[in-house]
Formats: C-alpha cells, sequence, structure tokens
C-alpha cells in the first residue's frame, strides 16, 4: 500500500465524519535525519545519549583522528614558519644593495661589465628565489587548511536543533563509507501538522491560514498553527489530499506520533 494511502486511512478511522469542521491529524518531526561521518575511521566516542536535546552545530560522535591531528600540527608549524622567506628576502637584499652600489662603477668602466653582469644574475636568481619561498609558504598555509578539514571530518555534527532518536553505532565500530550513519535525530520545533483533507475542500484553503490545533496530550489547551503546505494532486483511493500545518513547538514540550484534532472550517 502506498505511504499516502496508509497516512490517510489512519487518519480517516481516526476521525470517519470528513466533511465536519474539526479533521483528524497526526503530528509529525519537521524532519528526522541519519547522522553520519564524512569519512571512514573507528568510531571514538559517542557523545550524545538516547533522548538528550542537542544544538545545531553540535559535534554529536567522534571518529579516531590520531594521524589527522598530527598532520595538522606538523602543517601548521611549516605554514608558520617564516625563516626561509625572511632568509631570502635578506639575501635579496643584500645582492640588491650591492648591485646599487656597483652600478655606477660599471657605467664608469671601473668595474668590469662581465662581473657585474654576473652580480646582476645572481639577483635576479636570488628574487625567484624568494617567489619561491613565498609559494611554498602559501602552499603550506593551503596543506594545513587540508590537514584541518581532515580533523573536522573525523567530527559528527548535527545540522539541527533537535532530540537523539537512537544511537545506531557504539564506539568501538569501524565506520565505512557504505554505512557512515551513527545515530537518529529529530528536529521537533516546529512539529508538522499532517491532516487528510476531502476532496470538497479542495480550492478553499490558502497558505498561511491560521488553524486551532488539539493535542491528545494536552487536550485543555488550543494549538495555533498555519498551513505551510498544500498536496496539488488528489489520492484517488482515498479521495483526499494533503494538508501540512507548521506548529510551533519551543522546548520539544509536545511530542512527535501524537494524534490530534485540527477546528477548521475549509469555506469560512
Amino acid at each position: 500500500m502506498r505511504p499516502f494511502l496508509v497516512w490517510a486511512a489512519l487518519l480517516l478511522g481516526l476521525c470517519p465524519a470528513l466533511a465536519g469542521p474539526e479533521k483528524a491529524c497526526l503530528l509529525t518531526p519537521k524532519t528526522t535525519v541519519e547522522l553520519g561521518a564524512a569519512s571512514d575511521g573507528l568510531l571514538d566516542a559517542m557523545l550524545v545519549e538516547r533522548g538528550e536535546i542537542i544544538k545545531a552545530g553540535q559535534t554529536v560522535a567522534r571518529i579516531r583522528s590520531w594521524l589527522e591531528e598530527a598532520a595538522l600540527v606538523s602543517a601548521e608549524a611549516r605554514a608558520g614558519f617564516d625563516g626561509t622567506v625572511e632568509k631570502r628576502r635578506a639575501e635579496l637584499d643584500a645582492l640588491q644593495d650591492k648591485l646599487d652600489r656597483k652600478k655606477g662603477l660599471a657605467e664608469k668602466g671601473v668595474m668590469a661589465a662581465e662581473a657585474y653582469a654576473d652580480l646582476l644574475v645572481q639577483t635576479r636568481v636570488a628574487e625567484q628565489a624568494l617567489r619561491e619561498a613565498r609559494f611554498d609558504r602559501t602552499f603550506a598555509a593551503l596543506e594545513a587548511r587540508r590537514a584541518g578539514e581532515a580533523v573536522r571530518n573525523k567530527l559528527v555534527v548535527s545540522p539541527v536543533d533537535g532530540v537523539v532518536l537512537q544511537k545506531l553505532r557504539s564506539a568501538g565500530e569501524f565506520i565505512s563509507a557504505q554505512a557512515p550513519a551513527v545515530l537518529r535525530v529529530a528536529q521537533l520545533d516546529p512539529l508538522h501538522v499532517e491532516v487528510a483533507m476531502p476532496l470538497e475542500a479542495f480550492g478553499t484553503i490558502a497558505l498561511g491560514t491560521p488553524v486551532l490545533v488539539r493535542v491528545e496530550a494536552l487536550p485543555l489547551e488550543h494549538l495555533s498553527a498555519k498551513v505551510v503546505i498544500i498536496d496539488p494532486a488528489i489520492d484517488a483511493a482515498s479521495k483526499t489530499f494533503g494538508v501540512r500545518l507548521e506548529l510551533p513547538n519551543p522546548g520539544n514540550r509536545i511530542p512527535s506520533g501524537l494524534r490530534c484534532q485540527i477546528d477548521w472550517q475549509p469555506n469560512s
């Protein structure tokens, strides 16, 4: 059975009277993601537990990165070393000063033209050596950046605020590109409210429409949601179409998976 039919059947079973103002609905996470590492390696540590609230940008697991960290330290040391550049600059400055002093002598014929030409060549070679030293320093900085990325690729970082639903791997397991996921996270703020609307309501609902939602776990509260998606196609089997609402859920107070009812007059 197709996923939409399963979902619509569930909602229809919850509330057979779809023609009435109250419609059955279901709370779902805004998104559910499986977080994984960007590179292979031994899972060194899981830094969160099931049910823990996490923030976007938080490191939730770490792949062993001893070699990458050592390479980063070495690359940063090379990138930060200016000795070769300073040496080549000093050599060039000395030759340039000497060339400036000898130029007048060469023009007066006091200094042999061949000796002056040799000094000029040495100066040009020193200029090239300085350029090469500067290039090597720039390349070392790029290598340090690459090494830093290699270290960061060993960290599993959450892209969303959410709740840890399930730990998929344990410390000590090998993580490969074929199976990189280490845990599953759900973003619960905001929640999505999924509702199947009857064919007759198609074209009567607008994006942004405010809707009151009653959740079975909070029967005395009327929560405010708004329409964010209206499916453009009708499901032929159930003669319904899907509508999604967005329900703010600060602090993840309301769990997903709950049944709910919406108070909605499509023609109002």
